[in-house]
């Protein structure tokens, strides 16, 4: 079946079933709006910023950044190493926390100087995140041999979660349940082949319409008919 579709198409659409997707909109958002306030734990992040001290990194800052580049990313990558996450593990002391965990848990990036070396954590409470940052950067200290690092800022206690975004979610359940149930209802309508009105009926076959039948419910009204031999009766 040919479908053709066109913006008067689309808006009367809307219109049409607008009650249904405001519905299913709002009970979308609600949903997700509870699940996120009283169902997702929190995520809290806190960093470290330190200066990396390095003779062939600030002999080639000036003359190659490329190589800065790498020696950064190397360092970045031996504060991951597993003997770093092993020195914090035992740091905190703390079964939950194990090497891999913290690795998962920890993001180490510099800037594109390639001197300031950005050592970010995770973690459920305010706490845990302070802690496994500054914990993570002196184990760096302590265990990375490529450079020495300068602590410029500790890690701070952070005052409010990083995830889940309670308006992030919402917005973005409104707009898929929008588009989702508005697009449901729009199949229904293009596929539906039933004329419901005069309209309808001209439009789909591109003729006038003359005349209607009307229905006719014969089991309760009493109908006058005319016989023309007997004049007017009565029909049950």
């Amino acid at each position: 079946m040919e479908v053709e579709l066109n913006l008067k198409v689309l808006v009367n659409a809307l219109l049409k079933h607008l009650i249904i997707i405001l519905a299913v909109v709002l009970i979308v958002s609600l949903a997700v709006g509870i699940y996120t306030a009283f169902f997702v734990a929190p995520v809290y992040t806190a960093s470290t910023t330190s200066l990396v001290m390095v003779d062939d990194l600030n002999a080639t800052q000036n003359s190659n950044i490329s190589t800065t580049i790498n020696i950064m990313s190397t360092y970045a990558r031996s504060v991951l190493s597993d003997k770093t996450m092993k020195f914090v593990s035992d740091y905190i002391k703390n079964e939950e926390y194990t090497p891999q965990v913290i690795k998962s848990l920890t993001t180490v990036t510099y800037d594109s100087g390639g001197i300031i070396l950005y050592i970010t954590a995770m973690g459920t409470t305010p706490e845990n995140a302070q802690l496994l940052a500054n914990a993570v950067t002196e184990a760096a200290q302590r265990t990375v041999d490529i450079a020495s690092l300068q602590v410029i800022n500790s890690a701070q206690l952070p005052l409010s979660p990083s995830s889940p975004s309670l308006v992030t979610n919402v917005f973005l359940a409104a707009v898929i349940s929008f588009v989702l149930a508005y697009g449901i209802c729009l199949v229904i309508d293009l596929y539906n082949t039933k004329i419901v009105s005069e309209s309808q009926l001209s439009t789909s076959l591109g003729l006038p319409v003359i005349g209607v039948i009307p229905v006719v419910d014969f089991s309760d009204e009493r109908i006058e008919y005319v016989n023309s031999s007997e004049g007017v009766h009565d029909a049950e």
